[in-house]
């Protein structure tokens, strides 16, 4: 028992991959939601990381949520911030 993919979900994949290549090619564009640094700091992300992770990571970062607002991280903790899509990732060292 596996999933089927049909010919409308193979499609949908293919039109989110489009979109969200041309997000990451363009990521100065407008695409209809809030993205990058700015929808990061609205989100409530640590301003020390917005300051400390590099630019790139932020251009076209789609985050719609801050995980970091559940509980703080501890001394020795490791996490991977997963930016979006079509964005980099960034391993943060507590």
């Amino acid at each position: 028992m596996g999933i089927e993919a049909t010919a409308t979900t193979v499609s949908e994949i293919d039109a989110i991959q489009s979109l969200y290549t041309d997000l990451a090619q363009h990521p100065e564009k407008a695409f209809g939601w809030a993205k990058g640094k700015e929808n990061a700091r609205q989100l409530g992300y640590d301003a020390r990381w917005l300051e400390i992770l590099p630019n790139v990571l932020w251009e076209s970062a789609t985050a719609v949520g801050n995980p970091f607002a559940l509980a703080p991280l501890r001394a020795g903790e490791v996490v991977v911030v997963y930016l979006g899509p079509s964005s980099r990732s960034a391993i943060l060292r507590c």
